[in-house]
């Protein structure tokens, strides 16, 4: 309605000579006014207050929830991974002896890489990545590789063929391609990463890796390469960040 009440100000001016012509712009501006409030009122009524609805039954302790990758809603529990598709939720339990299952239903993070394919990470099982044409899981590391530790806290893109994840034993290097492990003890500490689990890994729009473990908050200078500790102003409270960087 400003455009309204811009196109009509030349007519008041020209109008406000005699004290009728001034009263009918009296009676046009009340109009506007009334008309931008019911305007107003009319573009929040169609916003209900928000709703929830329960769709998980039962206690279930949810550890991580996961990108709408192809369209679903993940949600990683300690006991198996929900898949929520917008009408029913389906379950995938872990089963080490059946080929294609999850490798331990204990799920602690979940991630949805550059190209679309979607990552896992569990507490015992290690990594596994899903195949959404056969609704299976399956291990991306190369024969005879293994990661520092099953734990898997967190994970980061590292450009389009590489995956950087974040163990109990540390930080490990993944290359998507051909399944290769660079192991933390191998790169990340002898870059300065402390030898101690690592919670939270993320890249920055600049490109800076930081790593979030329990000794504090490191961060991969690009200058250097290496890893330097970042100071927190209440590092005491601060000196275990798991899940900061999420």
């Amino acid at each position: 309605t400003w455009q309204s009440a811009l196109s009509v100000s030349s007519w008041m001016r020209q109008s406000a000579r005699s004290p009728c012509s001034r009263f009918c712009c009296l009676l046009l501006v009340a109009w506007l006014a009334a008309s931008s409030a019911v305007q107003a009122e009319n573009a929040w009524s169609g916003r209900a207050d928000p709703s929830f609805r329960q769709v998980v039954a039962g206690p279930v302790s949810c550890v991580t929830l996961g990108p709408a990758a192809r369209g679903f809603i993940w949600l990683g529990t300690q006991s198996g991974l929900l898949r929520w598709d917008g009408y029913k939720l389906r379950s995938y339990l872990g089963d080490v002896a059946a080929p294609g299952a999850l490798p331990d239903s204990f799920v602690l993070s979940l991630h949805s890489d550059q190209a679309g394919r979607f990552w896992v990470g569990t507490s015992a099982g290690g990594l596994v990545r899903y195949d959404a044409a056969l609704d299976r899981f399956i291990s991306p590391l190369a024969k005879g590789m293994a990661l520092s530790r099953p734990s898997v806290f967190a994970m980061a893109d590292d450009g389009p063929h590489g995956l950087w994840v974040a163990t109990g034993g540390g930080l490990d290097h993944l290359d998507t391609q051909t399944g290769a492990v660079q192991l933390h003890a191998r790169f990340a500490a002898l870059k300065g990463l402390p030898d101690r689990p690592a919670h939270a890994v993320a890249v920055d729009a600049a490109g800076a890796l930081w790593v979030g473990t329990d000794r504090g908050l490191y961060r991969r200078a690009s200058e250097t390469g290496r890893f330097e500790p970042v100071a927190l102003a209440t590092a005491p409270a601060l000196r275990d960040i798991l899940g900061t960087l999420k």
